[in-house]
């Protein structure tokens, strides 16, 4: 397991996890891929070798993820859960449809 702090933000990454604390504080899907690619950047230089979700996902995909999760924790939905976000590996299609349907509109 690694952990990053990065603008602001704290990084846990595991094999099948990138946990993003307090993921809601970032608005704007630009930011969110940017700092998705300086992590995924970070990893690399410090030769992090264990398998994360960057290996088998597109930055897109968990982007829409994120977006999925600040909507909900907008609305008000369950926003101690949706508050931060988890960007797991695998998926099922089921959440990866949902997901994408959420994340068409940025609240």
């Amino acid at each position: 397991m690694v952990r990053i702090k990065l603008y602001g933000l704290v990084f846990t990454i595991s094999q099948d996890n990138i946990h993003i604390e307090n993921s809601y504080k970032v608005e704007f899907p630009i930011v969110m891929k940017e700092i998705l690619e300086e992590v995924k950047k970070r990893l690399e230089e410090c030769y992090i070798t264990i398998d994360t979700p960057f290996d088998h996902r597109t930055i897109k995909s968990m982007v829409n993820e994120w977006i999925a999760h600040n909507n909900l924790y907008i609305l008000g939905y369950k926003q101690d859960h949706t508050k931060s976000v988890d960007l797991d590996y695998p998926q099922t299609w089921y959440y990866r449809l949902g997901y994408w349907l959420l994340s068409r509109i940025t609240l």
